[in-house]
């Protein structure tokens, strides 16, 4: 396997598990949020349970995926 190819597949599984931990944190609660060290901000939308942290945490989540699906 060529270097670039493994530098890729490399590339696309930590974005990978970066998209699934931005998508399971919101279901995990906001000690998850301050354990994966989110800004205060979002830990306190967390707490106070507005949409700001899980529906920013989809987003990034989705990014991080296409990301992911562009370096396969």
């Amino acid at each position: 396997m060529k270097l670039e190819r493994l530098v890729f597949l490399c590339g696309a599984g930590i974005a990978i598990f970066g998209a699934l931990i931005h998508w399971i944190a919101p279901l995990l609660g906001p000690d998850w949020y301050a354990f994966l060290t989110a800004p205060n901000w979002v830990v306190e939308s967390a707490r106070r349970g507005t949409w700001d942290a899980p529906v920013g945490g989809a987003i990034i989540g989705g990014l991080m995926f296409l990301c992911a699906l562009y370096a396969f």
